[in-house]
């Protein structure tokens, strides 16, 4: 029982802004300190590691997309002057 509630709580940290102790209760855990070792048997580290682990993710993932958009954004602008000069009298 206790390894379905710690997945349910990893889902919600994974797609909620709710603090972990919230998120603690919502689970089912009457004691934080319960939640905790049970988080971590079944994750390899706490609820607070975890959470911080996927927000790391998260921001290097916006990081990536960043930069393939103004690499994209650069290869659009140099296709798109090659056309003009393809297209230029001459």
């Amino acid at each position: 029982m206790g390894l379905i509630r710690a997945e349910y709580a990893a889902n919600l940290i994974r797609t909620t802004d709710e603090n972990i102790t919230l998120i603690s209760q919502l689970s089912g855990f009457d004691s934080q300190r319960t939640f905790n070792r049970m988080f971590k048997a079944a994750y390899g580290r706490t609820p607070k590691e975890y959470k911080n682990s996927i927000n790391q993710f998260i921001k290097r993932m916006i990081k990536l997309i960043q930069k393939t958009c103004k690499i994209i954004i650069l290869l659009y602008t140099i296709h798109d002057i090659r056309l003009r000069d393809n297209n230029a009298p001459g």
